[in-house]
């Protein structure tokens, strides 16, 4: 597990009133969600968010997530703004491609059609969110921000601008292998506090670091069943195989089997995912106690 930071330039919007009215929990935001595992399933897992949306644009993934979330608004495509200029959320997760970075493609970065950064960016300059989490694969580090840049300059980017927004930033790199799982599926996990909570700490919120090997050890606990896939145990693929009516390892020519294959090899831990939304939970409990002239 790795952690770095980088400081504040700035002051970052802030969503006010940070409860779900009538729940007393965090409002959530969750772009590029999938069928709904990694930030949404550990959101559920934790209890203390209000899932107020999510935006999803594969179509089989939408029919899952409908399910999974029945009344959650679901919008297509991050990067249509109209579909997102009244969405107000505390927390805003997301987990955008990863092909543009990962160190098994070409590493085009910026200059790759899948690249989501700057559509994320517009939409949380609108959303205006407390805090920002945020997981892709650990190459996006060492991504150049184009061919032939120097490496790690996309990581650099991304940094500067939600330092420009006024974000305080945390990240770790963790994976399934940190909760037993045989397949370490490692991610970068990014959280973003803004400048308002950190002035509330006089510049120096709680770290990540104090609490991440609490959280795994208490996640996993949770979780107690080991994964052969990221959140998802070996006897439900065995299942899931099953269901599809397929063998396992014999490649298919149905389009919608291999729709349901890729949404299922895409899946985020939703294990991983709760260790950056137990550390939102406990900067916010520790922001309303010093809120509140009480020590934290």
């Amino acid at each position: 597990m790795a952690e770095r930071r980088t400081k504040r330039k700035s002051s970052a919007g802030d969503t006010g009133d940070t409860k779900s009215e009538g729940t007393g929990k965090l409002t959530l935001y969750d772009f590029c969600s999938g069928i709904g595992l990694g930030f949404l399933a550990a959101a559920t897992m934790l209890g203390e968010f209000d899932i107020i949306g999510a935006c999803e644009i594969d179509d089989y993934c939408r029919s899952i997530l409908a399910l999974r979330y029945p009344g959650v608004p679901i919008a297509r495509d991050i990067r249509v703004r109209e579909d997102f200029e009244r969405v107000t959320a505390t927390v805003t997760s997301c987990s955008l491609p990863c092909q543009p970075f990962s160190i098994a493609g070409k590493r085009l970065a910026a200059d790759d059609e899948r690249n989501l950064f700057p559509y994320w960016l517009e939409r949380i300059d609108t959303i205006n969110s407390r805090y920002l989490v945020l997981e892709n694969v650990p190459g996006i580090l060492s991504a150049p921000y184009q061919p032939g840049k120097p490496t790690g300059t996309f990581f650099r980017w991304l940094l500067w601008e939600l330092s420009h927004r006024g974000y305080y930033v945390q990240w770790q790199v963790l994976g399934s292998g940190h909760f037993g799982s045989p397949f370490p599926r490692e991610r970068l996990l990014l959280v973003a506090i803004a400048a308002s909570v950190v002035e509330q700490f006089g510049g120096n919120p709680p770290t990540w670091s104090e609490q991440v090997r609490d959280s795994v050890e208490r996640v996993g606990a949770t979780w107690s069943a080991r994964s052969s896939e990221p959140g998802i145990s070996s006897e439900r693929i065995i299942q899931l195989a099953s269901e599809l009516g397929i063998s396992i390892g014999v490649p298919s020519g149905n389009g919608d089997i291999r729709n349901q294959r890729k949404a299922y090899g895409n899946c985020f831990d939703p294990r991983v995912a709760a260790t950056a939304l137990s550390y939102v939970l406990r900067v916010e409990a520790a922001r309303r106690r010093v809120e509140g002239g009480t020590a934290a």
